[in-house]
């Protein structure tokens, strides 16, 4: 008898857990269309949750890196939106030949890579805090190369890691709790360019990090003090 209770219980904690999860996987939407805000634009395809009062949708991201924003009800009913990160990037024409598996992986695992998008750092991370360019002539083909510098500020104390795994879980369509337990897996902080993947774990202690892109918007290199 004691075991059948035992069983009972353990058939329903399960239960209970699965309908957590998969309500913490399916509360983020994704719209495939950037949305311009006060501080700057939101890239396509970043997590967000919504909110519907009085005829308007409120829509703020999951990581709460970027302002809250409201669209009329009737306006956000024609905008193209997914429950998938993965389908999200692939409908967006901007992102096309842009990333690859690893890139969705590296993100899973709180991780920012050379390769990929620079707007999966802004995702993460919200509008840097500034940016600057810097061009010079490269040798090897005789044409100016342009380089894009992006800083960002953590003087507020921000836990970049706690952005990081919110993204990470509603982007892969996993649970929180099982993109929080990946994350702790996630690679040290990268030290040199050759370094496979730049960890969200070690920046959250950084005062400032700056990203490198190329005139792709792709991340080249990343520092932080």
């Amino acid at each position: 008898m004691r075991i059948f209770e035992l069983n009972k219980i353990l058939i329903a904690c399960i239960f209970i857990f699965y309908a957590f999860t998969g309500f913490a996987a399916d509360e983020a939407i994704y719209l495939s269309q950037p949305k311009q805000t006060k501080v700057g634009v939101i890239p396509a395809c970043t997590g967000l949750t919504e909110k519907e009062s009085r005829g308007r949708v409120s829509l703020r991201d999951v990581n709460k890196s970027w302002p809250k924003f409201r669209i009329q009800a009737k306006e956000y009913e024609q905008l193209t939106k997914f429950t998938n990160f993965s389908e999200c990037l692939e409908s967006v024409e901007s992102y096309s030949g842009r990333y690859d598996e690893s890139h969705i992986a590296n993100l899973m695992l709180g991780n920012l890579s050379p390769g990929m998008p620079s707007e999966f750092a802004m995702m993460l991370l919200g509008p840097p805090a500034q940016s600057s360019m810097s061009s010079y002539m490269d040798p090897t083909t005789g044409k100016p190369k342009t380089f894009t510098f992006f800083v960002w500020n953590n003087q507020q104390k921000r836990n970049l890691l706690g952005s990081a795994l919110t993204i990470a879980g509603a982007a892969t369509g996993m649970s929180a709790a099982a993109g929080s337990f990946a994350a702790t897996q996630a690679a040290s902080i990268a030290t040199s360019a050759a370094a496979a993947a730049y960890s969200l774990e070690s920046l959250k202690s950084a005062r400032v990090v700056t990203i490198q892109v190329d005139e792709t918007n792709t991340i080249q290199t990343f520092s932080s003090n």
